[in-house]
């Protein structure tokens, strides 16, 4: 969930914490971390792994439109969006840092 947060900030210093050196550009704060929905790491040996993980991302909330001048605005609730990631990880000491990430084609489980 760390790695998430920095993230979806595109704070470079803490992307670094969870990075193996190499420079992941981040969301630019267009998106707030929710939760990991899902994630699928397939059975292997050795330093490197190659999983799939599906977060769910806010984006911040609107204000209503159209109301009397006289009434609070309403809020809408703040939109969420679940998006499946390829990652590639590697063992460092005690951690598994993130070597790449990018979107992936399809999920790896049947959609409900």
């Amino acid at each position: 969930p760390g790695f998430f947060g920095a993230y979806a900030s595109g704070d470079a210093a803490r992307l670094g914490v969870f990075t193996d050196g190499r420079s992941l550009p981040g969301l630019s704060g267009a998106v707030r971390f929710v939760r990991i929905e899902r994630l699928t790491v397939p059975a292997a040996a050795g330093r490197t792994r190659h999983l799939i993980v599906t977060v769910v991302w806010q984006f911040g909330a609107r204000s209503g439109s159209g109301q009397a001048a006289s009434q609070p605005p309403q809020a809408a609730p703040p939109a969420r969006l679940p998006m499946s990631y390829a990652m590639t990880v590697v063992r460092h000491r005690a951690s598994w840092l993130v070597r790449s990430i990018s979107a992936s084609a399809t999920q790896p489980w049947p959609a409900s």
